[in-house]
């Protein structure tokens, strides 16, 4: 029994802390209150603390480059970002999402979180600092 103890330890430091880095954020997100959803929401839709621009460019790169494919389904990374820049647009001229669900909100944070990843920008994706631009 020690010995599997030891198998599973040696093999879960096997992998690199930016491997976890989306599951652990997803984990983040959803222990989160709908308040601190709202607050981490706003600041992003604001454009703060995240590069719209920055993002936007990475992700038309990977288009280009055919790594990623516009297939416009639900779940798509580029449908899911085309659609979060529609909901930022709406932000700057309502200072309100288009629904109004707690669930819709964190899903919308999670996927703000984790598209720079699942986009194939890699670990620099949640670095990405903001542009002076707050366009999408």
């Amino acid at each position: 029994m020690k010995e599997s103890t030891q198998d599973s330890a040696n093999i879960g430091s096997a992998y690199d802390p930016i491997d976890l880095w989306p599951t652990n954020e997803v984990l983040r997100i959803e222990a989160l209150s709908d308040d601190e959803v709202d607050t981490e929401l706003r600041t992003i839709m604001g454009g703060q603390l995240y590069s719209w621009n920055k993002i936007s460019l990475l992700l038309q790169e990977q288009l280009n480059d055919g790594v990623l494919d516009y297939t416009s389904e639900d779940g798509d990374v580029v449908f899911e970002w085309n659609s979060l820049c529609d909901e930022r647009k709406h932000w700057e001229r309502q200072q309100c999402f288009t629904v109004n669900s707690k669930e819709f909100k964190r899903d919308c944070l999670i996927n703000l979180k984790l598209i720079p990843i699942q986009g194939g920008i890699g670990p620099q994706g949640k670095k990405i600092r903001p542009n002076i631009s707050r366009k999408c």
